[in-house]
């Protein structure tokens, strides 16, 4: 990048900061990635006769929030479906990592049932 003078101009990070962007951002893929899977698997349970593409391209726009359809949707799927789908729009829409300290934030219980610290 340059400005008006012709002098190059770069953004220097200390090699901290480049390294936890790069943690930071290779975290979020492999989640977002892993949830992609992860729901294409279980909307390949509800759909067995249609073409796993088709199943992929569908679980990606509900995780994208993009909602298009290769046309294996419809108002008669199984429930477990349209449970799966509602499930990977709220996790695109909320983004995961927050829905994940959401999650871990709850008190947790020992085996004699206290309350950890």
């Amino acid at each position: 990048m340059e400005n008006y003078q012709g002098e190059t101009l770069e953004i220097i990070l200390p090699f901290s900061k480049r390294s936890e962007r790069l943690f930071a951002s290779a975290t979020f893929f492999l989640l977002w990635i892993i949830t992609l899977i992860l729901g294409w698997f279980l909307l390949m349970v509800f759909f067995p006769g249609k073409s796993t593409l088709y199943i992929l391209f569908d679980a990606c726009s509900a995780l994208s929030c993009v909602c298009l359809t290769s046309g294996i949707t419809h108002q008669n799927i199984h429930v477990g479906a349209k449970v799966i789908l509602m499930a990977l729009m709220w996790l695109g829409r909320l983004e995961i990592i927050p829905i994940l300290r959401l999650a871990f934030s709850f008190p947790h219980k020992n085996s004699l049932g206290q309350k950890k610290k």
